[in-house]
């Protein structure tokens, strides 16, 4: 069954800087199927300055194929257990509105819900760099 996660964490900004520039990939982290790293922005800081990108707090979105992945990456990896003492939530997936380029297996619906059971809506979105200032 495949497992979606998305993490937030406080690490050192050189991890944080390490995960933009090297992202986890399938290959690198067994079981891993999609990876996006990013650091947060801090709204309201002057747009080029130290103070808008803050390295050192650190979201990972990723796709595994089962349980033991997620958990052998928070054990064995080294970004990993950086993310590890952070917060994260396991996923499973339901449904999605839109294709999705970076994950085209996803299909349009995969399982079923309570009407009274939580759930997560995620999306996803790529900001070009030109866009920062706005």
């Amino acid at each position: 069954m495949t497992i979606h996660t998305f993490h937030l964490a406080e690490v050192p900004a050189s991890v944080g800087a390490r995960a933009l520039v090297r992202p986890p990939v399938p290959g690198r982290s067994s079981g891993l199927d999609h990876a996006e790293s990013l650091s947060l922005m801090r709204l309201g800081a002057p747009t080029f300055s130290p103070d808008r990108l803050q390295l050192g707090r650190l979201a990972v979105f990723a796709q595994w194929r089962d349980e033991a992945a997620v958990d052998r990456f928070l054990e064995e990896d080294p970004l990993g257990r950086s993310l590890a003492p952070g917060w994260h939530v396991r996923l499973e997936f339901l449904r999605r509105w839109s294709t999705l380029a970076a994950l085209p297996g996803l299909p349009v619906r995969a399982g079923s819900w309570e009407q009274d059971e939580p759930v997560a809506a995620v999306t996803l979105a790529r900001m070009r760099l030109a866009e920062v200032p706005r």
